[in-house]
């Protein structure tokens, strides 16, 4: 059985062994394209809800008085009031410092 062939304008030598080796490696690289889509698409779909909650959790301070009742949360502890601190400097000033005050002179009259 002559196994030549004539490829690109030469004379090859082909075997049945080489065309299931061939057709093995490229049914295997189809199979690990469709595993690898697959899984990004699971990466995508689960990470989305944790992209959109974080940036739900971040509100968005207008204003001192909003500011102050975001840190006088009770959820709230000193990481996350650091944080928001560091987040909003440009509310912390005089006024923001006057408003707190006044807060917590609200809560001592109860």
């Amino acid at each position: 059985m002559d196994h030549r062939q004539t490829v690109l304008g030469k004379q090859v030598c082909r075997f049945p062994a080489q065309d299931q080796l061939i057709d093995a490696a490229l049914e295997y690289g189809n199979t690990l394209v469709r595993m690898v889509s697959k899984l990004t698409a699971v990466l995508v779909l689960f990470s989305i809800p944790l992209l959109t909650s974080a940036q739900l959790q971040q509100e968005i301070i207008q204003t001192e008085i909003e500011f102050v009742a975001v840190l006088c949360r009770k959820s709230e502890n000193e990481q996350s009031r650091q944080k928001l601190l560091t987040a909003n400097s440009h509310l912390v000033n005089e006024r923001l410092w006057w408003t707190l005050i006044q807060q917590a002179e609200r809560v001592n009259d109860f």
